[in-house]
């Protein structure tokens, strides 16, 4: 009897959260027979508790969620051996990523981050972070790629490239380019440090 593994991804209509979703559904055909639960947290609209007229609002966005969320679902081209269950909930997102989890028996979390730091992270705070700490399985977390930030770097010209070939790479540029290094370069740049969570 072969095991069906659980896998469980945060969504939530973003490229990042996209990204997770593929990667999760990637991971999930490594894994096959696999389910990987998609799940969308939607925040508490303010005023539900006292208000009717508020709750059948809050009722009404969820509905609208969910068959948003299943219609994104269904768009999926699945490997074989993969199946997807979608999930709605009202809490905080790292909190009902967790429970989804833990009662999914679930293997992994897929969630998204943008990588933000400093006071942007302490201001939006971390649904990755909190994932990672509350949940009860491995956590992956989808980055975006460095390359979609990355500065464009131009080539060297066939001038300089000769130069370098015959200086034996002791010199870099051509006579034009070497008053304008800042124009191209052959050295990538380099990210700044991390800084420590």
């Amino acid at each position: 009897m072969t095991l069906k593994r659980n896998i469980v991804v945060g969504y939530d209509t973003s490229e990042l959260a996209g990204r997770a979703l593929e990667a999760a559904i990637a991971h999930a055909a490594s894994l096959a027979p696999s389910t990987v639960h998609v799940v969308r947290a939607l925040a508490l609209m303010p005023g539900v508790d006292e208000d009717q007229g508020a709750a059948n609002a809050q009722l009404a966005r969820l509905d609208y969620q969910a068959e948003a969320l299943r219609e994104t679902v269904e768009r999926q081209t699945l490997p074989v051996g993969v199946t997807l269950v979608t999930h709605v909930n009202v809490g905080e997102p790292a909190t009902i990523l967790s429970d989804v989890a833990r009662s999914a028996d679930a293997d992994f979390v897929f969630v998204g981050t943008h990588g933000r730091t400093g006071l942007a992270r302490a201001f939006f705070g971390s649904i990755a972070e909190r994932t990672v700490r509350l949940a009860p399985c491995s956590v992956v977390v989808v980055r975006p790629k460095e390359s979609d930030n990355a500065p464009h770097v131009l080539p060297p010209c066939e001038r300089c490239a000769e130069v370098r070939q015959a200086s034996q790479g002791k010199v870099e540029w051509c006579q034009q380019h070497s008053k304008h290094e800042s124009h191209h370069s052959s050295v990538l740049p380099v990210s700044p440090p991390r800084q420590k969570l």
